[in-house]
């Protein structure tokens, strides 16, 4: 039997991992080109910051401030369109 605790915590659907998907998807799309790649490079390739760096031909800093600029976008992006 489960604690009465996590009673309240609602299951995960498929549905709502497809949503997420789907924002998460739509709102990476709509970042500007070299943000994207910045995110597809190291998120679904999963390659290192040097690896980034070779493939784009920017320094690792520029890898690291466009993740940040990319990830901060997304972030605002996603939680206006929750809002709207």
């Amino acid at each position: 039997m489960e604690p009465e605790r996590f009673n309240c915590i609602p299951e995960k659907t498929a549905t709502t991992n497809e949503t997420d998907y789907t924002v998460l998807k739509n709102a990476i799309s709509a970042l500007p080109p070299r943000l994207a790649a910045v995110i597809q490079l190291q998120y679904y390739e999963k390659m290192s910051y040097k690896e980034i760096s070779a493939t784009l031909g920017i320094s690792i800093k520029a890898v690291e401030s466009l993740l940040v600029r990319a990830k901060r976008t997304l972030r605002k992006k996603i939680l206006q369109d929750k809002e709207s």
